[in-house]
């Protein structure tokens, strides 16, 4: 472990902390897995993994064959859509129309069975094809270089 890592380690359990080895990274990294994501600092990016998208599609695969899904299980999925919007943004977007059809139907009970919308299904099919076309996003957005020229002197006066 290194000298800055001890001294850390050593300090929290000073304060009382209890510091869980097994979770912790101690070594500076460029690659982690980080709550379900995987953060890339080489690239600037945050990204689903493999496991957890293949995860989100299946689930997907298998509310798009179910004949009567429960509200439950709808909302089961969109959840899963809604918890991978911070790597992919849009699709957060993507499952406001099952949403909208969660609120309605879970008011008659969360096991309360309903058939998918044509909307609805496709904008479950819409959802796997763009989490399988984009994983990730950046994590930093590189400042856009300017060059400001200004004159703000004051004006020469000849004497």
């Amino acid at each position: 472990m290194a000298e800055g890592a001890a001294q850390l380690v050593s300090l929290l359990e000073h304060l009382g902390l209890t510091v869980n080895f097994r979770k912790s990274q101690l070594t500076p990294v460029q690659n982690i897995v980080y709550l379900g994501f995987l953060i890339n600092l080489q690239d600037g990016m945050i990204q689903i993994p493999e496991g957890k998208l293949q995860g989100v599609c299946t689930a997907i695969d298998r509310l798009l064959a179910a004949v009567n899904p429960s509200a439950r299980r709808v909302a089961s999925v969109v959840g899963k859509l809604r918890a991978l919007a911070y790597a992919v943004p849009h699709v957060r977007l993507l499952g406001n129309l099952l949403q909208a059809h969660i609120e309605r139907i879970s008011r008659r009970g969360w096991e309360a069975k309903w058939s998918l919308t044509a909307d609805a299904l496709r904008q479950l099919r819409n959802a796997k094809d763009h989490l399988r076309e984009w994983r990730g996003r950046q994590l930093f957005v590189n400042p856009s270089s300017w060059t400001i020229y200004a004159d703000a002197s004051a004006p020469l006066r000849s004497a």
